[in-house]
């Protein structure tokens, strides 16, 4: 790996996160210090932080159009995972939104925001002062509308109306036809009804 990334890399994020984890695990120590079966929750929290933080560091260090070249089988990956969530996930609050990985639980949908920034940033850039074109706007919104399902029936309608609202900033920052954007508006209110 070019030993750049790591000069240009900002440490003060890093270090920022890791100092407002630190004060979020002395607080909830502070907070559950006199309550025996929560005073484990501290470390649980200190583990899951720290292994955040790494992940963070290891994808940070990869140039960012590495992923962009591998936008593909993120979004076939995606697609499994999600669906894999229908077949082995324990319902949970009635909803089926987690993996368990015995160490730690993963939410998919969380990490299927960030495939879809890459998948849709891909596109963009590879229809880059074309997006204006209402085939291209169309593509890049029927890219997004399989995952959004599938994360809309885990039922998930928070995260599913931010991964649409990301996705449609990201389009209007490329410079979509804004007619185009409020036909699709207008098709997601007459399907509203049904939907809900």
């Amino acid at each position: 790996m070019d030993r750049r990334v790591w000069r240009q890399f900002d440490w003060v994020l890093v270090a920022l996160a890791a100092i407002l984890i630190l004060y979020g695990v002395i607080m909830i120590f502070s907070a559950n210090q006199n309550q025996e079966d929560l005073q484990d929750l501290w470390w649980t929290q200190l583990t899951r932080a720290g292994v955040g933080l790494v992940v963070m560091v290891a994808v940070a260090a990869f140039d960012y159009r590495w992923y962009g070249s591998l936008y593909k089988f993120l979004y076939v990956a995606m697609l499994a995972v999600l669906g894999t969530l229908f077949l082995v996930a324990e319902l949970t609050a009635g909803t089926l939104r987690w993996l368990d990985f015995r160490l730690f639980p993963v939410q998919p949908s969380e990490i299927a925001k960030i495939v879809v920034i890459i998948v849709t940033a891909k596109i963009l850039a590879d229809r880059d002062g074309e997006m204006n074109k209402f085939r291209n706007f169309l593509f890049s919104g029927l890219v997004v509308v399989p995952p959004l399902l599938l994360i809309y029936l885990q039922p998930d309608l928070g995260t599913t109306i931010i991964t649409a609202v990301v996705w449609l900033v990201m389009v209007l920052m490329a410079g979509v036809n804004v007619f185009h954007v409020g036909l699709l508006g207008l098709g997601g209110l007459l399907l509203s009804p049904v939907i809900w």
